[in-house]
C-alpha cells in the first residue's frame, strides 16, 4: 500500500509540474512590458449656458417630471419651477498595439475627458407673467438650482481629473485576443474605475438640490407674493 501510494503521489507530483509549466508558458505569452511613459490627459468642462422656458403651464411642468421619470410627489406635486440638467462624462483614449505571443499588449497613449452637462434647462410657469412678483420669486429660486449644479461642478471637476490622472498611474497593459476591440476594453476599464466619482458628484447636487426644496423654504417664497393661487386653476 505505502508502495502504491508513493507511485501515486510521484504521479500527482508530475502532473503538478507539468501544470506549472503550462501555467507559467501562457502567463509568459501575456506578459506585457509596463508603460514606458505617462499617458497624455486633456480634460474639458461642459457648461453650456441655461436655457430659460416659459411656455409650460403648471400641468406641463407636471409632465416633465414624468416623462423624465422623476417623481411628483410631496414638493414638486405642484411644482411652479424646475430646473433640469443632464449631466455628462465622456471618455475618449487613442492607443497603441503591440503584438505578445498569440494576443496583443493595449496601451493607453492619451485620453480625453469631458465633465459638467449637456443640457441645462430652467422652467418657468406660464401662469405667472414676466415681471410679476410670483415670476420673479420662482425664478430666484430656480436661478439657487443653477447656481448648486455650477457649484458642485467647480468643486468636483478638479476632483475627478486628479482621480483620472490616479487611475492611468495605475493603468496596466491590457493582454488580448482581439486586437479591433482592444481600444474599446481600455477605455470601458478605466470608465467603470471613474464611475464612483461621478456618483459623488451626482449625491452631493442632489443633497444641494434637497436643503432649498425644503417645506420651510417653500413656505417663506409663499410669502413673499400675494397671488400665488388668483394665476392657478382649482387642484383636483
Amino acid at each position: 500500500m505505502k508502495t502504491l501510494t508513493l507511485a501515486a503521489f510521484v504521479a500527482a507530483l508530475f502532473l503538478c509540474l507539468g501544470f506549472a509549466r503550462v501555467t507559467l508558458s501562457a502567463a509568459a505569452e501575456q506578459a506585457c512590458a509596463p508603460y514606458s511613459r505617462a499617458v497624455t490627459v486633456r480634460f474639458k468642462m461642459l457648461t453650456p449656458p441655461p436655457v430659460y422656458n416659459h411656455r409650460l403651464n403648471v400641468a406641463g411642468i407636471r409632465n416633465l417630471f414624468l416623462t423624465r421619470g422623476q417623481s411628483v410627489g410631496g414638493a414638486h406635486e405642484r411644482a411652479l419651477g424646475v430646473t433640469y440638467s443632464e449631466i455628462a462624462f465622456y471618455l475618449e483614449g487613442s492607443t497603441s498595439i503591440t503584438p505578445q505571443g498569440s494576443g496583443y499588449c493595449v496601451y493607453l497613449n492619451a485620453v480625453t475627458a469631458e465633465f459638467g452637462w449637456k443640457r441645462l434647462e430652467v422652467h418657468i410657469a406660464r401662469e405667472y407673467a414676466r415681471g410679476t412678483c410670483e415670476y420673479n420669486a420662482v425664478l430666484d429660486h430656480e436661478n439657487q438650482h443653477v447656481s448648486i449644479i455650477k457649484i458642485a461642478l467647480s468643486d468636483y471637476a478638479p476632483r475627478l481629473r486628479a482621480e483620472l490622472e490616479r487611475e492611468l498611474r495605475r493603468q496596466q497593459p491590457i493582454f488580448t485576443r482581439n486586437a479591433r476591440s482592444a481600444a474599446d476594453q481600455a477605455v470601458e476599464s478605466l470608465y467603470g474605475r471613474m464611475q464612483g466619482v461621478v456618483d459623488r458628484f451626482q449625491q452631493t447636487q442632489a443633497a444641494r438640490h434637497s436643503a432649498i426644496d425644503s417645506s420651510s423654504n417653500y413656505g417663506a417664497i409663499s410669502d413673499l407674493c400675494p397671488n400665488w393661487d388668483k394665476k392657478l386653476p382649482a387642484s383636483r
